[in-house]
């Protein structure tokens, strides 16, 4: 298996510049797997072929108790790619020893493979420290629906977002209202919240990404890119301050707990 010198002193810099932790590493939740196929220009479901362990002062960086290996690995189906991948590729990857302190043995295994541009041909980095994944079906599932999103979503991530404004407007029947809460996400784009109640029925939630507001649009489904990313980037709780009248601030908290609550938890382990 031979490599071209200069990618290989790419890929040691990449992961001596951010090393894992010594801890094992953690299954992903939905979150993880949002963040790591928003972050990858390729993701790929392959076998690893061959690991050939590197060791000393060729593996700078390396956390104790892991070890190091050069991979090459039999693509067997694109999830994503902007052109097209070979059907063997190349890469480095961290993994932690067995619990006698051996090297795991990968060969055989499949894995999801997050990746970041071609370095040169058939020659990749990983574009996160977990972006080799165990393969399942339900993850590989998991994965390719929120691929589906994120073209959609694009400028839509997970980190932290910043509600800009706010508010409520009470209906002319008693327990009717509806409330829009406008957020500004981490890449800078605008979408808001719009809660709907009616006499008798649960809070309404929709999401709006554009300029228009369809009130009857569906929520966004639990699990999706959209409602994991706004679960996610949301404050807790709504800031002091959005609304200037006393009343619509309450109002306005108890909306923005029901959007929480209706968008699920930020499932993330990493």
């Amino acid at each position: 298996m031979k490599f071209h010198p200069s990618f290989f002193a790419l890929l040691l810099g990449a992961i001596a510049s951010s090393p894992i932790s010594a801890a094992p590493l953690p299954q992903p939740g939905l979150a993880d797997l949002a963040d790591l196929s928003l972050g990858a220009s390729s993701v790929v479901r392959a076998t690893i072929d061959d690991a050939r362990e590197i060791r000393g002062d060729r593996a700078p960086g390396l956390s104790p108790g892991f070890r190091r290996f050069l991979v090459r690995a039999d693509v067997g189906a694109v999830l994503a790619a902007p052109q097209s991948i070979p059907g063997e590729i190349r890469y480095l990857v961290d993994l932690p020893e067995t619990d006698r302190g051996r090297a795991p043995r990968i060969e055989g295994s499949d894995v999801l493979l997050f990746l970041g541009p071609e370095d040169r041909p058939g020659e990749f980095r990983l574009a996160h420290k977990y972006g080799q994944q165990a393969w399942s079906a339900a993850r590989e599932s998991d994965v390719r629906r929120l691929l589906q999103d994120r073209g959609a979503l694009r400028g839509l991530g997970t980190e932290r977002a910043e509600i800009t404004s706010a508010f409520h407007v009470p209906g002319t029947l008693q327990g009717e209202s509806e409330s829009q809460i406008f957020v500004r996400s981490s890449e800078g784009r605008p979408l808001s919240l719009v809660v709907l109640r009616r006499p008798g029925a649960e809070p309404r939630v929709t999401v709006a990404t554009g300029d228009i507001i369809d009130p009857d649009a569906p929520p966004p489904e639990r699990g999706s890119l959209a409602a994991l990313a706004l679960s996610c980037s949301l404050p807790d709780e709504l800031p002091a301050g959005v609304a200037s009248d006393a009343d619509q601030q309450a109002a306005l908290r108890a909306d923005f707990a029901a959007a929480k609550a209706a968008l699920g938890t930020c499932d993330r382990n990493f």
